[in-house]
């Protein structure tokens, strides 16, 4: 009895020993090639920009007294943006408005001299005419006839004192308002204040620039995309983006591909695109704009998972006897996730998804299911 008992002891080991060396059969993560949508899309980042800036540009040395308008207002063309000050101007400002308020003054007592002769003028006259005519009266006419060619000689020489008066009282005029225009800096175009270089109490140089204008009209969006991606693109291909400060999608188009091209340290050439948005409502000068290109667009096609692909475009199937075949895949457009299968698969097939060193071609496998997926 004895011995039946070991007997069986060393034969149920063995067959454990055989049972436990024996190669399983391996559990694989299967998903089922079907047809789908894909869209082959890039995304890249860019600057809103105006294509055309104005400068305005202090015209003397002086100190920012005004800032007249904040950033990003909107000015007009010869609207007054900054207004500068200037001790020598002011200076002579003073002095000029002193020698103005002189030359009013003594125009005015000229025309008051004017006037007190024209009044015994008439005076005079009235009374010859009205005085009777005797001797007395006619020395009296005579009299007053000199004086009226007195008066004459007095308005003549008066009258070329205020002309000269008049000259000089216009040309200080205009030498006033010459110093006040070049205190006063002005918007050369219409258009957006972008930047302002300069704050109240800055000093200035001449010629030195203190704000920049953008025609909004001119916005565009600059980026940069890589040589192998910019040969995809088109001039005139449609797009979407989104702007910083904004969740509004704006949509726009390439409007120019440079041919030029940027050298990274890389190696890598970068080629500067142009984007002109379909609306300039909402959008901003500087603002980042992150930009979606569709380059490729299919409909039906056979889709499988990027992780399913292996070296060199093999896949792995599980056939319908459970051996695993290894197939060879041409593959089309790719959205990141799922990859486009042109030839090499079928659809309906089992496509192994998830593959490790026991997935093997002509191995014998068996699906692992969902609900032990999950366990």
């Amino acid at each position: 009895m004895k011995k039946i008992l070991v007997f069986a002891a060393v034969m149920i080991a063995a067959i454990s020993v055989i049972w436990l060396s024996s190669p399983k059969e391996p559990e694989v993560v299967c998903e089922e090639v079907t047809r789908g949508n894909i869209c082959e899309r890039i995304e890249i980042y860019g600057t809103v920009e105006p294509k055309s800036i104005s400068v305005v540009t202090s015209t003397i040395d002086g100190i920012v007294d005004t800032l007249c308008f904040d950033q990003y207002d909107r000015v007009t063309r010869g609207q007054s943006v900054i207004l500068l000050k200037s001790d020598d101007y002011v200076d002579e400002i003073s002095r000029t408005e002193r020698e103005l308020d002189t030359i009013i003054n003594n125009t005015r007592t000229v025309f008051s001299e004017i006037d007190q002769l024209s009044e015994e003028k008439e005076y005079a006259l009235f009374a010859a005419q009205n005085a009777a005519m005797d001797y007395a009266a006619f020395l009296e006419a005579m009299k007053h006839e000199e004086d009226t060619f007195v008066f004459n000689e007095i308005q003549s020489e008066y009258a070329a004192d205020i002309t000269m008066k008049k000259e000089s009282l216009t040309s200080k005029r205009k030498e006033l308002q010459k110093m006040i225009d070049q205190c006063t800096l002005t918007a050369e175009s219409n258009g957006i204040l972008i930047d302002i270089l300069v704050k109240k109490g800055s000093a200035v140089a001449c010629g030195q620039p203190v704000a920049y204008i953008a025609d909004p009209d001119s916005l565009c969006i600059t980026a940069f995309i890589d040589e192998e991606t910019a040969s995809k693109l088109y001039i005139g291909m449609n797009l979407s983006f989104k702007a910083s400060g904004s969740y509004k999608t704006f949509l726009g188009k390439i409007s120019d591909i440079k041919d030029t091209f940027v050298q990274m340290e890389t190696g890598n050439k970068l080629i500067p695109i142009e984007i002109t948005p379909d609306s300039l409502i909402g959008l901003k000068t500087g603002a980042e704009a992150e930009i979606e290109i569709i380059l490729q667009k299919k409909t039906k096609t056979l889709l499988i998972p990027i992780m399913a692909l292996g070296k060199d475009k093999t896949v792995y199937i599980l056939n319908t006897e459970g051996i695993i075949e290894e197939r060879k895949v041409k593959t089309g457009i790719s959205d990141g996730n799922m990859i486009e299968v042109i030839s090499g698969l079928f659809e309906g097939e089992k496509l192994i998804t998830e593959l490790s060193d026991d997935v093997k071609n002509g191995v014998s496998a068996k699906e692992k299911r969902i609900n032990e997926q999950d366990n």
